[in-house]
């Protein structure tokens, strides 16, 4: 992508920023997983360093768990520049409405663990995940886990090149 995703803009915005305007109205606080430079427009916002003994978004995932295990966690990454706030409070409602342990929505042929509930009753799956290497999308076969399918699974997408990044904002 050529520079850190976290620092990638879309509408005036750094990702980053995009992300936490999206969860701002939903969370009491809003912690950045990751120990990252955050852009000049999401300057202000708490990081979390990654858990130890794992890499990738379980990491930050089990740091999230660790450092606040009462709380319930909205997970959304910073490589989702459609995401809006209407999205976050969907992910919510469902979460809310089944009482699951977690929540991730159904995108065409898997979960999403980076656009996620997490509430704590789900952190000792996440750590022996992370001990074992395995990823999040596992999580859905440790413990109930709510996967409801979004209206537009679209706005939900990610961009890992620079090709799905123009595809994802050519359509916006």
């Amino acid at each position: 992508m050529g520079k850190p995703k976290h620092l990638l803009r879309a509408a005036g915005m750094s990702f980053t920023a995009i992300a936490a305007a999206a969860l701002r109205p939903h969370c009491d606080e809003l912690v950045v997983l990751g120990d990252v430079d955050l852009p000049e427009d999401a300057a202000g916002l708490s990081c979390v360093p990654d858990a130890e003994g794992g890499g990738g978004p379980l990491a930050g995932i089990a740091a999230a768990l660790a450092w606040r295990p009462e709380a319930t966690w909205i997970v959304a990454a910073c490589d989702m520049p459609l995401v809006t706030s209407g999205e976050v409070a969907w992910l919510l409602d469902e979460h809310r409405r089944v009482g699951a342990v977690a929540t991730m929505p159904w995108l065409g042929d898997r979960p999403s663990p980076t656009f996620a509930v997490y509430g704590p009753g789900v952190a000792a799956a996440v750590r022996e995940l992370l001990r074992s290497g395995r990823g999040p999308m596992a999580l859905r076969y440790r413990v109930a886990v709510h996967t409801p399918s979004p209206d537009d699974p679209r706005r939900l997408g990610n961009a890992n090149t620079p090709e799905e990044l123009e595809a994802l904002l050519g359509g916006a």
